[in-house]
């Protein structure tokens, strides 16, 4: 759902008409996320807008202080331009190199997934992913093994995931054929791999945190 927010006002009564919808959610024992999903004007020019994000999101924790654990927060949607450098940005060029070896393998995010997987073991807190997913103009085999070393990656350290998304460019779902393209790389499971359903991570207290 994407609502335009102009002004602390504007986007109090928004938050305001989304509660019920919200409330509805978390009282089904659904985990919702709300994010900032398109902000131009802060990726373009983070200078003029900084203090705009940072008095929205004050609104936003203001409103929702208090509600349930189920309800998440992303900062920001898919931050890009002026707020990334040149190392977000940067495309690796995709080569055939030895699996163990190529870049653009599961060691593209393996490492990734570790560190996820270390903070949020290390401060007892949850890790996400939001959206991983894979265009459909890409050939149907690279698609397959890809979503299938990602999912597996992520469920080996007990990360949760979504894929990105349901019938459209990265979609799952092909409408045409009423059928899904990726059902057994994303919920199948062959003899060599076992389906992770332990809960995520044990949460800590701050109190077992280290110290610094």
């Amino acid at each position: 759902m994407a609502v335009p927010s102009s002004g602390r006002g504007h986007l109090a009564g928004v938050l305001a008409g989304l509660d019920p919808v919200l409330r509805r959610a978390c009282d089904r024992r659904l985990s919702v996320i709300v994010d900032w999903h398109n902000f131009a004007g802060l990726s373009d020019h983070p200078d003029c807008h900084r203090q705009e994000f940072v008095a929205g999101w004050r609104v936003i924790a203001e409103h929702f202080a208090g509600w349930p654990p189920s309800l998440w927060f992303e900062l920001l949607n898919e931050p890009s331009n002026n707020l990334s450098g040149d190392l977000l940005n940067r495309i690796d060029a995709y080569n055939r190199m030895p699996a163990g070896r190529n870049p653009s393998s599961a060691l593209a995010f393996a490492s990734l997934l570790a560190d996820a997987a270390e903070w949020s073991a290390h401060f007892g807190r949850p890790v996400h992913i939001g959206e991983f997913g894979a265009f459909q103009t890409l050939d149907p085999a690279s698609r397959d093994r890809y979503a299938r070393a990602f999912r597996i990656a992520a469920e080996h350290r007990r990360i949760p995931w979504c894929w990105w998304e349901w019938k459209a460019g990265f979609g799952d779902w092909n409408p045409a054929k009423n059928k899904a393209l990726l059902g057994q790389a994303l919920f199948g499971k062959s003899k060599n791999e076992r389906r992770i359903k332990a809960p995520l991570l044990p949460a800590r207290r701050n109190t077992d945190l280290p110290k610094h």
